[in-house]
């Protein structure tokens, strides 16, 4: 992944019913992704697995997409048009 993520970021929970979204600020200008990426997404989706969380990405390139999809990640992560859909229940 290019770009940065400091493994300080702040995270905020947010109510959203009857579960709790933890939104980490957005990282913009993500340009690439590779195995390294791919590998954080799926250890991000398996340690929502157990809290019956789910991984949302919002507002994500075109050509990231395609990646996402064809590793099948979209079968696995919520991919939302933009933050505000993200956060819909």
């Amino acid at each position: 992944m290019k770009g940065r993520h400091e493994s300080g970021s702040a995270t905020e929970a947010v109510p959203t019913g009857t579960a709790t979204l933890a939104r980490t600020p957005t990282r913009v200008g993500l340009e690439f992704c590779d195995s390294s990426g791919i590998t954080a997404m799926i250890a991000a989706h398996n340690h929502a697995l157990p809290a019956q969380a789910d991984v949302a990405l919002a507002a994500v390139p075109g050509h990231i997409l395609r990646v996402l999809r064809l590793v099948g990640l979209d079968q696995i992560l919520a991919l939302h048009p933009d933050g505000e859909a993200a956060t819909q229940p």
